[in-house]
């Protein structure tokens, strides 16, 4: 009882008070195979053995899980450092990049899954509907064909063949490239083409270009805005020079910046009328092949309807996303929830609240000595390869 009144009282911010970084493990409370032994500030962490789990998870054989006692999760800095980390030695199980793939190769003592699905994830940019300081951005940002423009602008295959390495897919929809059942094969995709975004911008009143060949309205104002990624995230700061490359082909200068993940998603995730970004390239991942749509993206009151946290939907498409959210979400027939989700994704698509790019396929590392792992037959991203309950390591 006493951990449920905090939750009714303040919510999830309450929860996070509960157990703030100088709680001790001992008292962070969990049902799962292992519970946490230690913490370090840096995100290090150590779990152990629930010994109750064994209770009532057990494997055919009667053997209470989980197998392991203990296992250690190593706080790195960037992905370099992870595939680092893994080759050293210091990590058993790893997750690779596209282009990280020819590094695992032929590796020692490693096996390889390679691009064994598609990504349960996609990379997206996000423009800041809530920019009361500049009237004019929050138009452009708030305008359909600005963001259509922008999606136009975006060469997702150039994406997939230079950062990838050609082992990722291009992406239109929120529906991320595993759930392959449920994506709408109506959705309007609005491929890389310089002159059609160039048309659209006009339309906004940028219709004319200056001495440097970008675009201006009739007062003489550039068409230019921030787009800000994390930095230490190799892929994502690709997508971002791609991206400023082919918008400065329409004549559009977007600023490139990268800094802290933490700095971030703390601008991300702000509110009110005068939110402190333009744009921002990030991904999301994770989701159900039940129901694949955020339930705190798409509704308009979701801490991540990025574009949009004024507290509520300022246009009649955004309500009607929230309509169709719902009623897909609480429908039980699976028929027709496919039909909804169809429905919901071609209206997302034409009015591009996120211009999504790409997903890399799904692929997995880990030291020969660690079994465990299931059959690549039933292997997924949306599966895994493997649940740490059901891992064991070999002698």
């Amino acid at each position: 009882m006493s951990s449920a009144r905090p939750t009714r009282r303040g919510g999830a911010a309450a929860v996070r008070a509960l157990w703030p970084m100088s709680a001790s493990p001992s008292s962070v409370v969990g049902s799962g195979p292992f519970k946490l032994a230690s913490l370090t500030p840096d995100g290090a962490a150590v779990l152990e053995r629930n010994p109750f789990y064994g209770e009532w998870a057990v494997d055919p054989a009667g053997q209470p899980l989980p197998y392991l006692d203990r296992v250690e999760l190593v706080a790195v800095a960037s992905t370099d450092a992870q595939l680092s980390a893994f080759l050293a030695g210091r990590t058993d199980l790893f997750s690779p990049a596209p282009t990280q793939l020819a590094a695992l190769r032929g590796a020692a003592d490693v096996v390889l899954r390679e691009n064994y699905s598609g990504q349960a994830s996609s990379s997206w940019i996000v423009w800041n509907w809530n920019r009361a300081s500049d009237p004019e951005k929050q138009r452009l940002f708030r305008s359909s064909a600005f963001r259509q423009a922008m999606s136009h602008l975006t060469d997702r295959e150039r994406m997939v063949r230079e950062v990838l390495g050609g082992a990722g897919d291009a992406v239109y929809t929120n529906v991320y490239p595993v759930f392959a059942e449920w994506i709408s094969p109506t959705a309007p995709r609005f491929a890389f083409n310089v002159a059609e975004a160039r048309r659209l911008l006009a339309e906004l009143g940028y219709d004319r270009t200056n001495a440097e060949g970008l675009l201006v309205n009739s007062a003489g104002r550039v068409l230019e805005f921030d787009l800000i990624t994390n930095a230490g995230n190799a892929a994502r700061e690709n997508y971002a020079r791609i991206f400023a490359e082919g918008a400065r082909q329409a004549g559009v200068k977007v600023n490139v910046q990268a800094t802290d993940f933490n700095v971030l998603a703390n601008r991300l995730g702000s509110s009110g009328e005068d939110r402190p970004f333009d744009a921002i390239l990030l991904g999301l991942s994770g989701g159900s092949n039940i129901w694949p749509f955020g339930p705190n993206v798409v509704p308009c009151g979701g801490n991540l309807h990025a574009h949009n946290r004024s507290g509520g939907c300022l246009t009649d498409w955004e309500r009607e996303l929230d309509r169709l959210f719902r009623e897909g979400n609480a429908e039980p027939d699976r028929t027709r929830r496919l039909a909804l989700g169809r429905q919901l994704q071609d209206l997302e698509a034409q009015h591009q609240p996120f211009v999504y790019l790409v997903a890399p396929r799904a692929s997995a590392a880990w030291r020969s000595r660690v079994r465990g792992e299931y059959p690549s037959a039933i292997a997924d991203a949306d599966v895994v390869t493997r649940e740490l309950g059901l891992t064991w390591v070999q002698d």
